[in-house]
């Protein structure tokens, strides 16, 4: 009898400690697959918790603490050794749903930008809630959006319209994450900041794509190329203007960085619209006399008329004088004579004589100076 009842005792400890231990696994195995859980609600953040509902952004908030709670059973009672940080953790996945955001807007970016911006009147209001962005401010930089393009869907070789849409779009999420979700997720302000990984995600996905995208643009001849140069210029200072109010104002390592377009300058460099413009300013600042060398040089290759053929000549006297007291020039040209001049139609002869003048000084000057025609006479 007393060792039947060892044996029952014995059995009973037993018992008690496989019961012990099996519930102690169950609770761990719930504890698993609520940090599990939690992972995936972080993960997407943006459909599970919309900003436009605060009871939603609240439970945001309460699900970060309760991960932080599980994180400290971990390592207090568990005695894990180095559990992940609970801002690591949330940083991670809240990056993973960033991620997506940005490809969802990438792959639905008409359909999208059609459905909240198209017909709309005062401040638009973004709204995709699959894995995207919710916003209700007007974007800093698009005061007039760009017009909907139903011919074509995603980035085109005919149009850059279509990154044009994307930063309004993308803009809207940055100004989310920055207004609503910066401010629920405040447990961490040294460790996480939604608006600044938001920021920074999206610019660096944003400009990798566009670079491979303008440099298939690059490869096309330019006598082929069907996108004007005005429309690169004009997604370049997009571009800039992007990164300018949605990029550098949110993240404080960006502000003394100057950030670089080299596919877009590169492009534009090349173009005849900018060569021609920076000849053009070249005049400005080149003396009288280089002037006139560059004239002489070139003069016979400019207005060549279409037959070879000598229309006459003629002979004039150019005067300048410069005012002793304030500086100012004054130039007298005078025709002095005209040998053997050719007068191609049969209507009455009416010379007259034009003088365009060209130089710095003149911005408050006439460039242009001609005297009136006159019938039949040799003096104009």
């Amino acid at each position: 009898m007393k060792f039947l009842r060892r044996d029952i005792e014995f059995l009973t400890k037993t018992d008690e400690v496989l019961v012990r231990k099996h519930r102690k696994e169950k609770f761990i195995k719930l504890l698993d697959q609520l940090h599990n859980t939690i992972r995936i609600d972080l993960s997407m953040y943006r459909n599970n918790f919309p900003s436009s509902n605060d009871e939603r952004t609240q439970d945001l908030k309460s699900t970060v603490d309760l991960l932080t709670s599980i994180t400290f059973f971990r390592m207090k009672v568990q005695e894990l050794s180095g559990p992940p940080g609970v801002s690591g953790v949330a940083k991670y996945y809240i990056k993973n749903c960033i991620h997506d955001t940005y490809y969802f807007l990438f792959d639905n970016c008409d359909e999208v930008y059609r459905r909240d911006f198209e017909n709309t009147t005062g401040v638009e209001k973004i709204n995709t809630t699959t894995t995207d962005a919710t916003n209700n401010d007007h974007p800093p930089q698009q005061t007039n959006p760009p017009s909907a393009d139903t011919e074509t869907v995603g980035p085109s070789l005919k149009s850059l319209l279509f990154w044009q849409k994307l930063m309004c779009l993308l803009n809207c999420v940055i100004i989310e994450d920055c207004k609503r979700y910066s401010l629920v997720l405040n447990q961490f302000p040294s460790e996480l900041n939604v608006g600044q990984n938001s920021a920074d995600t999206l610019w660096k996905l944003l400009s990798a794509d566009l670079k491979e995208h303008l440099e298939e643009h690059a490869r096309i001849p330019a006598e082929k190329r069907e996108v004007k140069s005005t429309a690169y210029m004009t997604l370049h200072f997009k571009v800039k203007g992007f990164y300018d109010q949605s990029v550098k104002a949110v993240v404080p390592e960006s502000k003394n960085q100057t950030s670089d377009y080299p596919t877009i300058r590169n492009y534009l460099e090349k173009t005849q619209e900018l060569q021609s413009l920076k000849y053009a300013l070249s005049l400005y600042t080149q003396t009288t006399d280089s002037l006139i060398k560059t004239f002489v040089k070139t003069g016979k290759e400019q207005d060549r008329p279409a037959q070879e053929e000598s229309f006459g000549e003629v002979s004039i006297q150019v005067d300048l004088f410069t005012h002793p007291g304030f500086g100012e020039h004054k130039v007298t040209v005078k025709v002095v004579a005209t040998n053997g001049l050719k007068w191609r139609t049969s209507g009455i002869f009416r010379p007259y004589v034009e003088l365009t003048m060209c130089g710095p000084h003149l911005s408050d000057k006439r460039r242009r100076h001609s005297t009136k025609s006159k019938n039949n006479t040799w003096i104009p």
